[in-house]
């Protein structure tokens, strides 16, 4: 468990430390902040042992027969093209899985870094957030998820920049690497509206009328989609939709949309086409990965909010921060001492020890 103490602990000290210096810009304490964080979270990723992460012991195996493999057979690939591309070129130049990793580690989470430093406004809720509602532990099980869903960054800001043909080429690298990621193309509409609260009442009787529905409409969708229906199951997957609905009514109700700018209106959208998948996710897994390319920007979101919250709902949004800070931070460390992931990223085991 020192490992994850380590990774939550000293941000929030380095954040503490540096708070309230004159001398110490609030960028520069974001900056500092996340940039620890992310410098841990990349060790952990890079050092871990094969058994940190369900299916990495197949991916080392995968990458082992990757050597065999020539580069017609790998180009022929009927999906993921881009990630055994890149696993064929690795393992052409090494036969060190643990570099691999390392590499895989620092492209799936340089663009995150960079977007949280420049876009979070609170540093540890936004770092703690990603770790507890955004896919954390998919980073240490899913390579080629990752990888595409590394491309979802640059699909966000070249659609904010009305950049089609760069969000174009963005998505289709994603897909390349794993085939959930045609599912970003949703982020060019979502961009170009503005949800406004005024929607919530229409909002909220199609959330629900969808999650009642939620069987028959996902069942539609994969007859549709040429996909098989029979591994449909109740996978009991309410807790995060449950919060993403208290974010949705939180970011609807405490700001004051004067001060609501594009970029946070764009992630606020995002929020709701996130509950909106999520409400799937009850039904069926794929539901759950897709919607982990939206998950990744809900930490920055909530982190906006404070900031922008209206004169009535200043002390409660002061006070919230705070409160999800202490949650969620419980919330952490309770899932990694219970061991509550399928994915077996609790406990930590270093590759070199």
């Amino acid at each position: 468990m020192i490992p994850y103490y380590a990774l939550v602990l000293i941000p929030y000290g380095i954040f503490l430390a540096l708070s309230g210096r004159r001398k110490v810009s609030s960028a520069l304490l974001r900056g500092v902040t996340l940039t620890v964080f992310f410098s841990i979270l990349f060790c952990l990723l890079a050092l871990r042992d094969e058994t940190c992460g369900i299916d990495l012991a197949r991916y080392a195996l995968k990458y082992d027969e990757a050597a065999n493999a020539s580069w017609a057979e790998v180009w022929r690939s009927e999906k993921d093209t881009g990630y055994y591309l890149l696993q064929k070129l690795f393992r052409t130049c090494t036969a060190d899985f643990g570099l691999f990793l390392a590499v895989v580690a620092f492209l799936s989470l340089v663009g995150l870094w960079i977007f949280y430093v420049r876009e979070s406004g609170h540093a540890p809720l936004t770092l703690v957030l990603f770790l507890t509602v955004a896919p954390f532990t998919m980073f240490f099980s899913g390579l080629r998820q990752i990888l595409a869903m590394a491309w979802t960054v640059p699909a966000l800001c070249f659609a904010r920049d009305n950049k089609l043909f760069r969000f174009l080429f963005a998505v289709a690298a994603a897909s390349l690497f794993h085939m959930s990621g045609i599912v970003l193309l949703l982020l060019y509409p979502a961009c170009r509206i503005r949800i406004t609260p005024k929607w919530f009442y229409g909002l909220a009787p199609t959330m629900a009328a969808v999650l009642f529905l939620n069987k028959p409409i996902f069942r539609l969708f994969m007859q549709i989609t040429g996909y098989d229906t029979y591994d449909m199951s109740d996978t009991g997957a309410y807790t995060v939709l449950i919060l993403l609905v208290l974010f949705t009514v939180y970011v609807f109700v405490v700001p004051d949309e004067s001060l609501m700018d594009k970029d946070t209106v764009a992630l606020r959208n995002l929020l709701v086409l996130s509950v909106f998948l999520q409400c799937f996710a009850p039904v069926h897994t794929l539901a759950m990965r897709v919607n982990y390319y939206f998950l990744l920007f809900v930490p920055v979101l909530i982190s906006r909010i404070p900031d922008r919250a209206s004169r009535l709902w200043r002390p409660v949004a002061r006070v919230s921060v705070w409160v999800m800070l202490l949650f969620f931070t419980g919330w952490f460390f309770l899932q990694a001492h219970m061991g509550a992931d399928k994915l077996h990223v609790f406990p930590y085991v270093f590759r070199y020890a």
